[in-house]
């Protein structure tokens, strides 16, 4: 598992577990799990997928919600990447292939975001659309 999916994971836990808002739960969920550096904890592209998601109520047990104000590629880029695991779930076992699918012709660094998704997923904390 990634560094940054899991902390998206302990984050989605400890807000179903005790309603604290996401950018608190990402907040303490980083400072729990990554040791190296603030700047490693304070990482804006892996919290702004997570946020992203959040807010449009995509993780199970956070209702939708204004949470972030930064770098919205970032929501962009996540909600790509459910929306592609929604219809090929196999990519969840291929990170680079699925970010290469999520931002197509454009050549953009993959800095964590499909790695939140990815974990999210395989550990059943995105909503379907039935949900």
């Amino acid at each position: 598992m990634s560094k940054y999916g899991l902390v998206a994971v302990v984050a989605a836990r400890h807000i179903a577990e005790t309603r604290i808002e996401p950018v608190a739960a990402w907040k303490a969920a980083a400072a729990e799990l990554i040791s190296e550096s603030r700047e490693l904890r304070d990482k804006a592209c892996p919290r702004g997928a997570f946020l992203g998601l959040c807010e449009e109520g995509l993780v199970k047990g956070v209702a939708p919600g204004h949470y972030h104000r930064g770098y919205r590629m970032n929501k962009v880029y996540a909600l790509r990447g459910v929306d592609i695991l929604r219809y090929e779930p196999e990519l969840a076992g291929n990170v680079g292939k699925l970010w290469s699918r999520v931002v197509g012709n454009h050549a953009v660094g993959h800095h964590g975001q499909v790695d939140v998704v990815v974990e999210l997923w395989i550990n059943g904390l995105i909503r379907t659309r039935s949900q």
